[in-house]
């Protein structure tokens, strides 16, 4: 198989590509604002004694010389890539409207023309925000089948999720998977148990790095007002699982909303011969929030606990999640670990550490190469129709030769 990495980011899909395949990208291609993300992986590459070629799109446009891309590539099975999501994404800060219309999403516009018009692989396939499968992104979606069309793509759209591919992290995503032809492929549906989180990550070699880094600066939990009121009132040994009792997924503040110690709570922390002035303002503020039937947002010593899977790793839960068992946050690689990245791939300061998330898990992404792959060897089949929506995370276990 020979691929193009396109806008790899910090590498996850064109390291899936890699794992299956068995050999790197004949090329690598970008544009510049995104050089700084892709520098990630060239540099693992480097590592590994890795040659491919990089070429930044749009400087070769300004010279005229981006129709030579091709010539020097050639003939492609098919095209990755990790395109920026945040246009819709849930945590871009937009509201509905804006996130279907935001210029960021005009680098799937741009990427496609290059990819379907230039480079003209069998397949084109990016991952993207779970929202361009919803009515949110159905203006984008429409656009990317104006284009596909056009240069006589057909496509399907696969709503997943990584915790259905293995791996103990909620991440819904959806990918794109343009084919050459008239016909939507059809994907294989995926629903492989998970190990949680506690198991998943013993697997990690204790010779891995990163293990002593974290995004936060308090990664160490135990002096933490609400750690230490949980103890007191639930045990150190109970005090966790009061917390997974009362929900599976929760903040610390949710859970003291939900067990009615808010007021306790915040005694408590006055109680302090120096209580901390945040603390004290923040359960002074969910209190007045709730007491108003509002919602709150905060960021001070928010913990979340989980029991069997984490919830996408993205820079806030980042800060919040705690490790199963230990009194402290989790680390850097046990987030490397969870998002599939090797045991010997490095981020060397923090200004790296918030690159991780803009990337999908290898797992999810070694599954979508398999399809990918398929198709390509026509392996799958195809719909009658020239665009379809397949939606994985309603599989019910039935083996289905056809949807359609």
């Amino acid at each position: 198989m020979r691929y193009v990495a396109h806008v790899p980011l910090i590498g996850g899909f064109a390291l899936a590509n890699q794992n299956i395949t068995k050999t790197p990208p004949v090329a690598i291609t970008s544009y510049s604002p995104f050089k700084g993300n892709d520098k990630l992986y060239l540099r693992y590459l480097q590592k590994k004694n890795i040659v491919v070629p990089y070429f930044e799109i749009d400087k070769l446009e300004k010279e005229g010389k981006v129709r030579d891309v091709q010539h020097l590539i050639g003939k492609l099975d098919f095209v990755s890539s990790i395109l920026p999501c945040n246009g819709l994404s849930m945590s871009g800060n937009l509201k509905k409207g804006e996130r279907a219309n935001s210029p960021v999403n005009d680098w799937m516009y741009k990427s496609a023309e290059f990819i379907l018009g230039t480079l003209r692989p069998t397949v084109f396939v990016w991952e993207n925000a779970p929202t361009l499968y919803t009515g949110i992104g159905e203006c984008v979606r429409n656009k990317i089948m104006e284009i596909a069309r056009y240069h006589g793509y057909a496509g399907t759209f696969y709503k997943t999720d990584t915790l259905l591919h293995g791996v103990p992290q909620r991440r819904p995503r959806t990918y794109v998977i343009l084919h050459k032809g008239n016909n939507a492929p059809i994907l294989n549906y995926y629903k492989e148990e998970s190990p949680n989180v506690e198991e998943f990550l013993k697997s990690i070699p204790k010779n891995a790095t990163l293990q002593d880094k974290y995004v936060t600066k308090e990664p160490f939990i135990s002096d933490f007002e609400i750690v230490r009121f949980s103890k007191m009132k639930f045990g150190e040994n109970g005090w966790r699982q009061a917390f997974l009792d009362t929900r599976e997924h929760l903040t610390s503040y949710d859970f003291l909303n939900r067990n009615g110690l808010l007021e306790e709570f915040q005694k408590f922390v006055l109680s302090e011969e120096n209580p901390n002035p945040a603390s004290v303002k923040d359960i002074a503020h969910v209190i007045k929030k709730i007491g108003m039937g509002k919602n709150f947002r905060l960021s001070h010593r928010v913990l979340c606990i989980d029991k069997h899977h984490v919830y996408a790793v993205i820079g806030e839960m980042m800060e919040r999640n705690i490790h199963p068992t230990e009194d402290r946050r989790i680390n850097m690689r046990e987030y490397m670990h969870l998002m599939g990245m090797p045991h010997d791939f490095d981020l060397l300061e923090p200004k790296e550490y918030g690159k991780l998330p803009q990337n999908c898990p290898v797992k999810t992404n070694e599954d979508i190469t398999k399809e990918v792959i398929a198709i390509i060897k026509g392996e799958r089949n195809f719909s009658s129709r020239r665009f379809e929506m397949q939606d994985n995370t309603k599989y019910t276990g039935m083996k289905n030769k056809k949807l359609f």
